[in-house]
């Protein structure tokens, strides 16, 4: 029995998630060095989380949607200070 399509395949499927884990791994320690550096609040590495899952824009609505109860003013208030620090664009 020739096993070699199957190794072949079951190899490259494992290059591919060691592939993602090293970027999800590198995407954490960079947002942990900024949320250190920077001093950012709770909410604020939220946002950036948030950020860096989406596929597209990131707006107000989605910072609301992760963080339920939060007044919409100190949101906006977050992503400004995200702005000025030069974190967000």
């Amino acid at each position: 029995m020739d096993m070699t399509s199957w190794l072949e395949y079951f190899c490259k499927a494992l290059e591919t998630q060691m592939h993602e884990i090293q970027l999800k791994g590198s995407q954490a320690m960079r947002l942990d060095v900024l949320v250190l550096e920077h001093k950012l609040s709770e909410r604020q590495k939220q946002a950036l989380e948030g950020l860096m899952a989406s596929e597209k824009d990131f707006n107000i609505q989605e910072y609301e949607s992760l963080c339920p109860g939060i007044n919409r003013r100190s949101l906006q208030r977050d992503l400004a200070d995200l702005i000025e620090k030069g974190i967000i664009t």
